[in-house]
């Protein structure tokens, strides 16, 4: 697989739900790294690029170089492709991410009207840690600009 995301059509970044917790990754070269084989292979990862297009995360053994920092299976890597594009794909992250920012900030009745470009920023800023739960901690919303 190529490492070049414009070549594959992924916007940037792309972020990995799996089973309520997200990870968001700035380049292709990151999420290599950083994706376990074993995690793909083990559960019900999903993954999408800014735009809400569905990305598939393949595990192919052994014929190439490992990439370091792999884990899981042994001599197995990573490969992600540019999957479908719809609207079920968008509607889809929507959901994830809003399940995550329910999990990491609390109430997401704000954020259920936000648009998708808005919601992948809350989320990525939910994982970078930058959330402000105002009114000691009853209304979950984030601060930002």
């Amino acid at each position: 697989m190529s490492a070049d995301a414009t070549a594959q059509n992924i916007s940037l970044p792309f972020a990995v739900w799996r089973e309520g917790d997200m990870a968001f990754y700035d380049t292709l070269e990151d999420g290599l790294r950083k994706i376990s084989a074993g995690d793909v292979i083990d559960s019900d990862c999903k993954a999408f690029d800014a735009d809400g297009r569905r990305l598939k995360l393949v595990v192919e053994k052994g014929g190439r170089k490992r990439i370091a920092g792999l884990g899981g299976k042994k001599g197995a890597h990573i490969s992600i492709e540019a999957g479908e594009f719809s609207e079920e794909t968008m509607a889809e992250l929507k959901c994830c991410l809003l399940e995550y920012l329910e999990i990491r900030v609390g109430d997401t009745q704000a954020f259920e009207t936000q648009d998708l470009c808005t919601l992948f920023a809350l989320a990525r800023k939910a994982a970078d840690g930058d959330t402000d739960k105002t009114a000691g901690g009853q209304t979950g919303l984030f601060s930002y600009k």
